[in-house]
């Protein structure tokens, strides 16, 4: 009877570790299943952190390449408006003046009496401040449109 009940006892014994060994073995493989996919959540999530970071290394560097061209053309445009407006009091002051090259048509210029009491042609007051305002407009328009072609070859076309 003795020899029964120990062996009865080892075959529940052994029924008890088939079991435990089993689901041992079904634990193992679904936190094995967990860990793989934890795995290739933090891989595309390290994927996009590298893909993000690069993205924004690169708006870093095309913001200064923009700081850069705007500096510059800022700094060129300040300088031709300056020169206009020294160009302008100079003018203003006499120190230069203000030569278009011009021909008249005689047939419809009224006789001058006497030569000794025609002055030199001059532009009237209007007309030479209208001609600064279309070179500072001009300058500003060209220095505009230089900045922007810099722009595009330089950030927007810039791999």
């Amino acid at each position: 009877m003795y020899f029964r009940l120990m062996t009865l006892f080892i075959i529940i014994l052994t029924g008890f570790l088939f079991y435990y060994q089993g689901r041992c073995l079904y634990q193992e493989k679904h936190y094995q299943k967990e860990i793989a996919e934890k795995n290739n959540i933090i891989t595309t999530l390290n994927e996009d952190l590298l893909a993000t970071t690069k993205n924004i290394k690169k708006m870093k560097d095309q913001q200064q390449i923009i700081t850069a061209t705007d500096k510059k053309y800022t700094e060129e445009l300040a300088h031709a408006k300056a020169h206009i407006e020294r160009l302008r009091f100079a003018l203003i002051n006499g120190d230069k003046r203000l030569r278009l090259n011009a021909r008249c048509d005689l047939s419809t210029a009224p006789p001058a009496t006497e030569m000794d009491d025609a002055t030199a042609p001059r532009l009237s007051n209007t007309v030479e401040w209208n001609y600064f305002s279309l070179r500072e407009h001009i300058a500003t328009a060209t220095i505009q449109i230089a900045g922007l072609q810099d722009y595009i070859n330089n950030v927007c076309l810039a791999k």
